[in-house]
């Protein structure tokens, strides 16, 4: 099978190619030269982050220079009436203050035979008068003095140029730092007493009076009392001798003279006390079987007592039936925890077995081993 291929010939392909290139040329001319051409904008557009760059060649720091250098420049006139004002404003001030010290000196020649007492009297006035809000105004008047020149020139203004103002202005200050000095010694010397008032209390609780060094419990409980009687005492200080009374108690610690202790059975004593009561209701059922009268008046008199102390703050225990009742809670109490010794003995003598058991077992079986390898090593 022939099989036979035409490809176009020379020229013609030649030609296609020519017009092909000619309608992109002309495609290419419908595009701006702006949008085809493109150009480095960035370099000329500033950022947004760079707003506050100054240099020599920014308008800003130019303007802003400006105004500095044509305060030197002596050739510009507004600056040279300006100087020449500021001038002319210094040596007025300088000027008014000759004056006034020729002026105090002088008043001070007249006023040698002053009393003291109208000195005293008339001395803020003539402090006052050795200056005026006038000076202050004619010191500040000058535009090119700098602040520091300002400030020497106001505290020269308000020196007092009394000689006798001076000496009075010399003996405050004098007085005042020697015022300041007694203030630190003294108060310096009251640390040092405080210190060692505070050391020697610190000894006072850590012994007892025959030396021996006490507990940390029984060192709080001391330094308890003692802060409870120095709290006691500035309550009552300024007050009357006979207002103070000498039945002062804090808690368990009775700091007043040594009273009598109340007969009859302790408070924590139930049987006693239920003892104590029967006794007295037997008493009293006796009496009433004789006198009924007299068995009455004693009950109402028992009333009384017994509202008086509830009233105190004291606990009746007159009943028979609750002290029963306490006595039998009691005995229970008494018995369970004989119980619980009990037990408790049991179980530590049994736990003591058991360790001496094991005990004696642990040595058996050590001595064992140790016979086994001494056999064994006598059989090689």
């Amino acid at each position: 099978m022939d099989i036979s291929t035409s490809f176009p010939a020379l020229d013609d392909l030649r030609a296609a190619l020519e017009a092909t290139s000619k309608a992109i040329n002309q495609i290419v001319d419908l595009i701006p030269a702006e949008f085809w051409f493109v150009e480095d904008h960035e370099a000329n557009i500033e950022s947004k982050y760079m707003h506050k760059k100054r240099g020599i060649d920014v308008p800003e720091t130019k303007a802003a220079k400006k105004p500095k250098r044509s305060k030197l420049n002596p050739d510009d006139p507004a600056n040279a009436v300006t100087a020449r004002q500021s001038l002319m404003a210094q040596e007025e001030a300088k000027a008014k203050v000759d004056k006034q010290q020729q002026q105090s000196a002088a008043d001070a020649d007249s006023d040698v035979a002053d009393d003291d007492a109208s000195d005293a009297d008339t001395s803020g006035d003539e402090e006052v008068s050795d200056f005026s809000d006038e000076d202050d105004e004619q010191v500040l008047s000058g535009p090119a003095m700098t602040v520091q020149e300002r400030l020497a020139a106001l505290r020269l203004a308000r020196q007092p140029t009394n000689p006798k103002s001076i000496a009075r202005h010399e003996k405050r200050l004098a007085a005042s730092a020697e015022e300041r000095k007694s203030a630190r010694a003294e108060k310096k010397k009251e640390q040092k007493q405080k210190q060692k008032h505070q050391k020697g209390i610190d000894q006072m609780m850590t012994k007892t009076s025959d030396g021996a060094i006490l507990s940390r419990d029984e060192v709080q409980n001391k330094k308890a009392i003692v802060s409870a009687v120095t709290k006691a005492a500035k309550a009552v200080k300024g007050k009357s001798a006979d207002a103070i009374t000498e039945d002062v108690s804090f808690g368990n610690v009775d700091f007043g003279e040594d009273k009598k202790k109340t007969k009859g059975p302790a408070k924590k004593d139930i049987k006693a006390q239920l003892a104590k009561a029967e006794k007295h209701k037997a008493k009293i059922a006796e009496i009433a079987d004789k006198d009924a009268e007299k068995a009455k008046a004693i009950k109402e008199k028992g009333a009384w007592v017994k509202a008086l102390k509830s009233a105190s703050g004291e606990k009746i225990k007159d009943d028979t039936r609750l002290l029963k009742k306490a006595l039998k809670r009691k005995e229970k109490e008494k018995e369970k925890k004989k119980e619980e010794w009990a037990k408790r003995t049991k179980t530590i003598a049994k736990e003591m077995r058991d360790r001496q058991k094991k005990r004696a077992e642990n040595i058996q079986k050590k001595l064992d081993d140790r016979k086994a390898r001494k056999t064994k090593k006598g059989k090689k």
